[in-house]
């Protein structure tokens, strides 16, 4: 399930978790992103069934990438004539794995014209 940013949203522990009922790897994610990324995230906040769904983590839920992809009507950001923009580029330092996703996309969308 791809996530409109290039994640794959079966492999986030968040969206793992809440379709195997999996409290502790809820737990885990939560005392572990709450360290990384300095804000408290708690178990109760680790739910989500990806970014399509209506069941979403709460940084999902004013993602930049899912508001935009949805006002396009496009299925992901590598769909996007405007790929990349400097705002996914900003994102995907972090997650290249995301960005060959949405390269692929794009090339296979556009005909590698982009």
């Amino acid at each position: 399930m791809l996530a409109f940013c290039g994640i794959d949203c079966t492999s986030c522990p968040v969206c793992r978790a809440t379709i195997d009922e999996n409290d502790i790897l809820k737990v885990e994610t939560a005392e572990k992103w709450s360290k990384e990324f300095g804000f408290i995230v708690q178990k109760s906040d680790m739910n989500c069934l990806g970014c399509r769904s209506k069941i979403l983590f709460k940084l999902c839920i004013d993602c930049p990438f899912r508001s935009c992809s949805l006002g396009k009507g496009i299925d992901n950001c590598g769909q996007c004539p405007e790929y990349p923009c400097v705002t996914l580029n900003r994102f995907l330092r972090s997650v290249p794995e995301a960005r060959e996703r949405l390269k692929k996309v794009n090339e296979q969308y556009f005909g590698g014209k982009i």
